[in-house]
């Protein structure tokens, strides 16, 4: 730094060096705290681990597949009564409608026929 200023002839020369010489030291110095953040931050974290241990057996025994076959139906017969309750509620608002219809359409043949007499 002291090489560099002497080197410098004019006071626009000296002037360069010592902003140039701020800039630097700026960049260390932002470098520096980030650096010390950087240990800070890792000083005070922490790692957490959990295991869990799960014992599997992987041979099934007879009862434990006669188990899961009746478990497994269960959820298909649920499934199967969903799937038609939203079937009839799907439905229920057709068949109002068709009834409405229906209802109509056969007091007008009434109509037509006591007309016709």
């Amino acid at each position: 730094m002291v090489e560099l200023l002497a080197e410098s002839k004019t006071v626009e020369d000296t002037i360069r060096v010592e902003s140039e010489l701020a800039r630097i030291r700026e960049v260390i110095e932002t470098m520096d705290g980030r650096s010390r953040f950087l240990a800070d931050q890792t000083a005070m974290s922490t790692i957490v681990v959990v295991i869990n241990s799960k014992s599997v057996s992987t041979e099934k025994g007879f009862g434990s597949e006669i188990g899961e076959a009746f478990g497994d139906a269960g959820e298909i017969m649920e499934s199967v009564v969903a799937g038609l309750i939203r079937v009839i509620a799907a439905l229920i608002p057709i068949a109002i409608a068709l009834g409405i219809f229906l209802f109509g359409f056969l007091a007008m043949l009434r109509r037509r026929k006591a007309a016709k007499k």
